[in-house]
């Protein structure tokens, strides 16, 4: 762009400085307008991101309480198998042993799998970490 074509710019905008002015007040009115719908969008999206994170971690509290509670039946499962075997002079019921680590086994599997399930969504068990941004999302 050269000189010439700014010269004839700047004669068109001081031929008609009013019709001129009032298209860039629409232009700024616009862009200010589009700026702040984009920023509001921008903003309900990273509550909704929020949310989420926190219903995750709702999740996850309530499945630790679960193994919290698998934990103690299996203390309470040892402590029996403890006492039956003081009470037998040391034998140990093999049966009840097998079924009680069977037990234990598939609740920690199974809350293993619901744990991965709630942190990395469903269908996809890589553990990844959760991404915590302070930018805008590209």
């Amino acid at each position: 762009m050269d000189a010439a074509f700014w010269q004839k710019q700047l004669d068109a905008f001081l031929a008609a400085p009013m019709p001129s002015l009032v298209f860039l007040a629409l232009g700024a009115i616009a862009a200010w307008w589009l700026r702040g719908t984009v920023m509001q969008g921008e903003l309900s999206a990273a509550r909704e991101r929020v949310t989420v994170v926190e219903e995750r971690l709702r999740l996850a509290a309530e499945q630790v309480q679960l193994a919290e509670k698998v934990r103690q039946q299996l203390e309470t499962d040892l402590a029996k198998l403890g006492r039956r075997g003081d009470q037998t002079l040391g034998l140990i019921d093999i049966r009840t042993t097998r079924e009680t680590a069977d037990r234990a086994v598939t609740a920690f599997g199974n809350l293993a799998d619901k744990m991965k399930e709630v942190l990395v969504g469903p269908g996809n068990h890589e553990m990844d970490l959760i991404p915590i941004m302070n930018k805008r999302p590209s």
